[in-house]
C-alpha cells in the first residue's frame, strides 16, 4: 500500500491547536485575547512546558490565523479530493 506522501506529492500533515471566537466577534477584543495569548506563549514557563510537550508556539494575529485556517482548509480539500475520499 502507498503511503499518503507516495500518493499525494508534496503531502504535509502537522498537529496544531489553536484559538478562535465566535463570529461576530468584535475585533478589538479578538485582538485584545490575541494579544495576551501571545504575550503568554512567551512567558519562560509556558514556552518551557510546551516544548515539554514537543510544542512550537506560534502565536499571531486573528488575521495570520485566519489566513491559515484558510489555507489548511485549502489543503485538505485537496487531499480530500486527489484521494477520492468519502463520507459513509
Amino acid at each position: 500500500m502507498a503511503t499518503v506522501a507516495e500518493t499525494v506529492p508534496g503531502f504535509v500533515s502537522s498537529t496544531w491547536f489553536g484559538v478562535v471566537a465566535t463570529p461576530g466577534t468584535p475585533p478589538a477584543v479578538a485582538a485584545k485575547i490575541s494579544a495576551a495569548i501571545n504575550e503568554a506563549l512567551r512567558t519562560p514557563d509556558i514556552a518551557r512546558k510546551l516544548d515539554g510537550l514537543g510544542l512550537d508556539p506560534i502565536g499571531g494575529s486573528p488575521a495570520q490565523t485566519g489566513a491559515f485556517l484558510k489555507e489548511e482548509s485549502e489543503r485538505w480539500n485537496k487531499v480530500i479530493r486527489m484521494t477520492h475520499i468519502e463520507v459513509d
